[in-house]
């Protein structure tokens, strides 16, 4: 018993002993936290001392986040969102699947590829690549860039709320809407960018879509306090209201054809301010035109060509259609204007709508202006031209004139990629004949 008693003693003490190290190590713990804690108060507060900062900037990267992102993807639905519309109520090709080849051939400035495509190509692979344009890219995709909305503000919370009811949504709602839409586009923007020769147009196009290309599903709002956090987002959103109010005017007209608002909107459609946005071009004016609606029905091309001793010598433009052997170049993302403004010129004042367009492109007085140019031997004017066929003689031209031409690509196995067919001599707008000729001076001086 005596020893039973004292193995129970020294048991005892054991657990004591135990007991006070294990509070000696705690209190060590609390005294090392608190001396870390005070440490990391008085460096923040040195920091906040020393460095001029505002109060809530560590908000600032999620604000410009979401701000970036809301205006981008509006931006991207009103260019591919407005483009459908257009469409929708263009042209019965652009609903039946069948403008394609008229796009791919007789477009602005085809390229190698927009021959081999449309050549190459069976009808209901063209008639695929239109449905993924028209509707797809263009009505049904811009809506997807429009989940970022969803990221932020009182939506965020109806989203959230949604998703732990029910375990559907919480599915649907883990799926990257906006990445899977804006890849599409992008997509979209590559193909018609190698489909044609539209200079830096679809790359600028893709700057918003790359935006877009984001997987967040939660932005957390930013925390109050700071002159950023408080006044920037205002004054952000009003930038973006006051520069996206404008395309109203624009929708009403491709939904029902008026550009009447409502009775709502109509008030301030016709205010100072919107008036002002749209003075900075800062609503879609070119909804009205053709060339956004409507295929192009035919390839008209004015070809040049000089008289010299005697004998007509074709004259091509860089960058424009001209003999039939001569391979569609390829010059994106560079855009040669003036190659294209032949083509503008063919289409005639009917092709465009705008009145600005019709005082300029569709204007023929600077290709008079330049026949005149080439006849006074003018060095400037002669650069634009190729014209190694007539082996120096420029200053011995007789006679320059131009010839419309009716083009369309030729088919696989012939020697050339153009087919052509002249016009003749016929009444024709714009110019009033298919044929003009100008009768060059050989007395005037030479000028440079």
């Amino acid at each position: 018993w005596h020893r039973e008693r004292q193995v129970r003693e020294r048991e005892r003490e054991r657990g004591r002993e135990g007991e006070r190290r294990m509070s000696a190590v705690q209190s060590l713990n609390t005294a090392a936290r608190r001396r870390l804690s005070s440490v990391s108060s008085m460096s923040s507060m040195s920091s906040m001392t020393s460095s001029p900062s505002i109060a809530g900037d560590r908000d600032l990267p999620t604000v410009c986040l979401s701000l970036s992102e809301i205006s981008m993807a509006l931006l991207q639905f009103r260019l591919f969102f407005s483009a459908g519309l257009v469409k929708l109520g263009g042209a019965r090709c652009w609903r039946e699947g069948t403008c394609v080849d008229n796009f791919l051939q007789n477009q602005q400035a085809p390229n190698e590829f927009s021959w081999y495509i449309s050549t190459y190509a069976p009808l209901p692979m063209k008639m695929a690549g239109q449905f993924f344009v028209m509707p797809v890219a263009e009505v049904i995709l811009p809506w997807l860039l429009l989940g970022v909305i969803f990221t932020v503000g009182p939506l965020r919370a109806l989203r959230r709320w949604l998703a732990s009811r029910s375990w559907t949504v919480k599915q649907l709602t883990r799926f990257p809407v906006r990445f899977f839409g804006a890849a599409l586009v992008c997509l979209l923007l590559m193909l018609l960018f190698l489909s044609g020769n539209f200079g830096y147009l679809h790359l600028v196009c893709l700057v918003p879509v790359l935006a877009c290309l984001s997987t967040d599903r939660d932005i957390p709002p930013p925390r109050s306090g700071g002159v950023y956090t408080t006044v920037v987002p205002w004054i952000v959103l009003g930038l973006l209201t006051f520069a996206f109010l404008p395309s109203f005017k624009a929708y009403a007209w491709m939904l029902h054809g008026s550009e009447y608002t409502g009775t709502f909107l109509e008030p301030l459609m016709d205010s100072q301010p919107i008036r002002l946005a749209e003075d900075m071009s800062l609503g879609i004016p070119y909804y009205r035109q053709k060339f956004f609606s409507h295929p192009y029905a035919k390839q008209n091309i004015w070809v040049l060509s000089a008289q010299v001793d005697g004998d007509w010598v074709e004259l091509d433009v860089p960058f424009k259609a001209g003999r039939p052997d001569r391979r569609p170049a390829w010059v994106g993302p560079f855009f040669p204007r003036f190659g294209v403004s032949w083509w503008y010129l063919s289409q005639g004042q009917a092709f465009f709508r705008s009145s600005e367009l019709e005082e300029t492109i569709a204007d023929p007085a600077w290709m008079i202006a330049f026949m005149d140019l080439l006849c006074r031997g003018q060095a400037t004017a002669w650069s634009f031209v190729d014209a190694e066929p007539l082996g120096g003689r420029q200053t011995k031209a007789q006679r320059v004139a131009v010839q419309l031409y009716n083009y369309k690509f030729a088919p696989p196995g012939s020697e050339a990629w153009w087919m052509r067919q002249s016009y003749g001599n016929v009444s024709w707008p714009v110019l009033g004949t298919t044929r003009l000729e100008r009768a060059c001076d050989t007395r005037v001086p030479q000028t440079r």
